[in-house]
C-alpha cells in the first residue's frame, strides 16, 4: 500500500528552529522534537542529511536515558526497538520532505558532506560561467585572509545572495553600501539609477545610500554652511589652514519637500546683511502661502557650491570639503559676495581655521569683488581687513614698478585657470566678437583656413575644436596652442598667434603642474611661443628678488619683440619710451582712471549695470554663433 505524503508550505525547506521544530511537533508529537535538541537536529536540512535519526538510541547514553524510554522498548540485553507509531510518523515525515526537495530539485538525501555537493552537468552546460565563478572563490580563499576579502567577493556574495529572495527582502552589507556611496557621488545618479535597473539586486536605492548619509551626518540642509563639520574634518587631517572656493553651476528648476528641514527647496532663498542664504525660508502649513510662492517667488536655476580645499604640510593633498550648497538666481551683487566671503573668514578664524584666499570662475562679479577687497585698481570704504591683525605682508621692493597689488591682503585670490582658457577660447570662436591687436584682427578664419589647407597630421587640429557649442572644451585649447608653429605660417594671423599665445601661457604658468617656480612667473608676466629649454631646478622657498626681476625682465623683452609685427614698437616710441618702468607707469595711469569705488555698509554704492553673467551654459550661445 502507497504511503500518503504530508503537504508542507512552499518553502518548508527552509524551516529551522521554532519553525523546524512545530513541524516536527505537529507530526510526530513532542517527544521527538526533545529528542531533536538533544541531538541538535535544528532545520529540516540537517533532518534530511542524516541517514538514520534513531542510531544514537542504540546505545547506552546517560543524556539520552530519559527520552530514550519515550520512544522506545528496551530489552534486558540493552537493545531496543522504536515503538511502531512513532517510526512510521518519522518515516512518513522524512519521506514527504524528500519528495518535495526532489520536486524543487535540491535532493539533499546523499550529501552527507558539503564537499559531496555535485551540480549536475546539464546545468554547468547551460551556466558555464558557474565553473568561473566557483574557481573565483576557490582562489579568493586561498591567496586573502578572512578579513581581507577583495570587494567583489563582498559584492558577488551579496549579489548572489539577492537573486534568490523578493525585491522587499534585499540586503546589502557595508562594503556594498559604502561602494554604492561611492559610485552614486562619482558617476551621479542618471548613471547610478541606469546601473542599479539592469542590475537588480546588485546595488541599494538611492533612497538608501541618502539614509546612509543622513545616518552619518553627511546630508547638509539647503544653505547652511558646515564650519562645524569642516572643523572637524580639518582637525582629522592635521590641517589649519584653507582655500574658499565658490561657484556656480546649471540646475533643473523644481519644487521639492525637504522632510528633514520641513521646508520647500527651489525656490531662491533671500540673502541676509551678511550675503548669506536664509535657511529653511520657505516653511509653511498653509497651501495659500505655497501657492503665493509658486507665482511670486522665482525658482532657482543655479547651485552654488561653496568648497573647502584644505593645505596640508609636505604639499600633500587631501580632498576638498563641501562647505555649503544653496539654490540662487544670480541676482545678487558684488557687495554680496564680499560680505559673505568675510563672514566665512570671520566663522573659520573662531574655529582656528585660516582661510588663505578665494577661488572662482571669471564671472565678472567675482572678479569685480576681487579688485574691491585686494585694492587692485578699486577702492573699498570701510574694509573690514583693516581691523585685522592676521593680514598677509608681502615685501615688495619699491623699485618694482609693475607690481601693481598692494602689499597688505587679509586673503588671496585665485582664478580658476582652466576656465580661464576655456573663456578665452569662447571668445575668440564666438562669430559676434571682433577682437584688434593695432591693425590687425583676431579671427578664427585664419584657424579654418590652416585646417583646409594642411595636413591634419601636422596641427592635429579638426573643425570640431573650434566649434563655439562645446564651451567647457580645454582639451581644444591645448590642442589650438599645439598647433601655434604652424598657424604662424598663415598670412594675417600675427594677432591670431598672439592671442592664442596668451592661452598657452595661462596653461604652463597655472595649470601645468611640472612647471617650475621660474618659469611659472615668466610665462605669467608675457606670450611666448617657445617655451624656455633652460628648465630651473631651484626649488619654489630658494627663489631670490634678484631671480624673480630677471624672469620679469627677460618676459618684458621679450612680449615686446612677439609685440613688433603688430607695430606695439610704432605705438610705444610716439608716446613713451620702451622700457619697463616708462610701459608700467603708463599701464597704471591708465588702468586707475577707470577703477572702481564702492563703500562695504551700503549695499547700492556700486552701479553694476553693466557686469554681465559670462555663463558657460548652452544657452549663452547666440544664434549668430550657431
Amino acid at each position: 500500500m502507497t504511503q500518503s505524503l504530508l503537504l508542507f508550505p512552499h518553502n518548508v525547506l527552509e524551516f529551522r528552529d521554532a519553525a523546524f521544530f512545530d513541524l516536527v511537533g505537529q507530526f510526530c508529537g513532542e517527544d521527538i522534537v526533545e529528542y531533536l535538541q538533544l541531538l541538535r537536529v535544528r532545520s529540516v536540512r540537517s533532518l534530511l542529511d542524516v541517514n538514520d535519526i534513531f542510531l544514537p538510541l542504540q546505545q547506552d547514553y546517560v543524556e539520552l536515558a530519559i527520552v530514550k524510554k519515550k520512544l522506545a522498548f528496551c530489552r534486558s540485553d540493552g537493545s531496543c526497538i522504536i515503538k511502531i507509531g512513532i517510526q512510521h510518523d518519522v518515516d512518513k515525515l522524512l519521506n514527504s520532505l524528500r519528495n518535495t526537495s526532489i520536486n524543487n530539485g535540491q535532493m539533499t538525501t546523499a550529501v552527507t558532506d558539503e564537499n559531496d555537493l555535485i551540480i549536475p552537468f546539464e546545468i554547468l552546460q547551460q551556466y558555464p560561467f558557474l565553473k568561473g565563478l566557483i574557481n573565483f572563490f576557490i582562489t579568493s580563499s586561498q591567496n586573502s585572509h578572512s578579513t581581507d576579502k577583495p570587494f567583489l567577493h563582498y559584492f558577488l556574495e551579496n549579489f548572489l545572495s539577492n537573486l534568490t529572495v523578493a525585491e522587499s527582502r534585499y540586503r546589502y552589507n557595508e562594503q556594498v553600501l559604502d561602494f554604492a556611496v561611492c559610485l552614486s557621488i562619482l558617476a551621479g545618479h542618471n548613471a547610478y539609477e541606469f546601473l542599479r535597473i539592469n542590475m537588480p539586486g546588485a546595488l541599494p536605492s538611492l533612497i538608501t545610500i541618502q539614509a546612509k548619509l543622513s545616518k552619518a551626518g553627511f546630508r547638509a540642509l539647503e544653505g547652511e554652511f558646515r564650519y562645524d563639520d569642516m572643523n572637524k574634518y580639518m582637525n582629522e587631517i592635521n590641517s589649519k589652514f584653507a582655500f574658499c572656493s565658490e561657484d556656480c553651476t546649471s540646475t533643473l528648476r523644481r519644487i521639492v519637500y525637504d522632510v528633514r528641514s520641513n521646508s520647500f527647496i527651489g525656490f531662491t532663498p533671500p540673502l541676509d546683511e551678511n550675503g548669506m542664504p536664509h535657511i529653511k525660508y520657505f516653511r509653511t502649513n498653509s497651501i495659500e502661502d505655497l501657492k503665493s510662492w509658486f507665482e511670486e517667488k522665482e525658482m532657482s536655476h543655479l547651485l552654488n557650491l561653496h568648497m573647502i580645499q584644505p593645505i596640508c604640510i609636505n604639499n600633500q593633498i587631501s580632498p576638498s570639503f563641501a562647505l555649503a550648497a544653496y539654490g540662487t538666481n544670480g541676482k545678487y551683487t558684488a557687495l554680496d559676495i564680499i560680505r559673505r566671503w568675510y563672514t566665512i573668514f570671520e566663522e573659520s578664524s573662531s574655529r582656528g581655521i585660516r582661510i588663505v584666499g578665494y577661488s572662482t570662475d571669471t564671472d565678472p562679479k567675482y572678479l569685480l569683488a576681487m579688485k574691491l577687497v585686494s585694492g587692485f585698481f578699486g577702492v573699498l570704504i570701510n574694509n573690514p581687513k583693516s581691523k585685522h591683525s592676521s593680514l598677509l605682508k608681502v615685501a615688495v621692493p619699491t623699485s618694482w614698478s609693475w607690481f601693481y597689488l598692494p602689499r597688505e591682503q587679509l586673503f588671496l585670490f585665485m582664478q580658476d585657470a582652466t576656465h580661464v582658457c576655456t573663456k578665452l577660447r569662447n571668445r575668440l570662436l564666438q562669430s559676434s566678437a571682433i577682437m584688434m591687436m593695432g591693425e590687425n584682427v583676431i579671427s578664427i578664419d585664419y584657424l579654418l583656413q590652416l585646417i583646409e589647407s594642411q595636413s591634419k597630421f601636422k596641427h592635429n587640429l579638426v573643425k570640431s575644436d573650434i566649434c563655439p557649442r562645446d564651451k567647457q572644451n580645454y582639451r581644444s585649447c591645448e590642442k589650438l596652442c599645439a598647433a601655434l608653429e604652424y598657424l604662424k605660417e598663415i598670412s594675417g594671423s600675427d594677432a591670431t598667434v598672439v592671442y592664442i599665445n596668451i592661452i598657452r601661457c595661462v596653461i604652463i604658468a597655472f595649470i601645468d603642474t611640472s612647471t617650475t617656480t621660474s618659469d611659472r612667473i615668466y610665462h605669467a608676466c608675457h606670450h611666448k611661443t617657445q617655451r624656455n629649454s633652460k628648465q630651473s631646478t631651484m626649488q619654489p622657498e630658494k627663489i631670490t628678488k634678484q631671480q624673480i626681476e630677471e624672469q620679469v625682465d627677460r618676459a618684458f623683452n621679450d612680449a615686446f619683440n612677439l609685440l613688433v609685427p603688430l607695430g606695439i614698437k610704432q605705438v610705444l616710441t610716439q608716446s613713451i619710451d620702451v622700457t619697463m618702468k616708462q610701459v608700467s607707469g603708463h599701464i597704471y595711469n591708465h588702468l586707475n582712471k577707470s577703477s572702481t569705488k564702492a563703500d562695504f555698509l551700503i549695499s547700492t554704492s556700486i552701479d553694476e549695470k553693466n557686469v554681465q553673467s559670462d555663463s558657460d551654459s548652452e544657452g549663452s550661445i547666440t544664434e549668430e554663433d550657431e
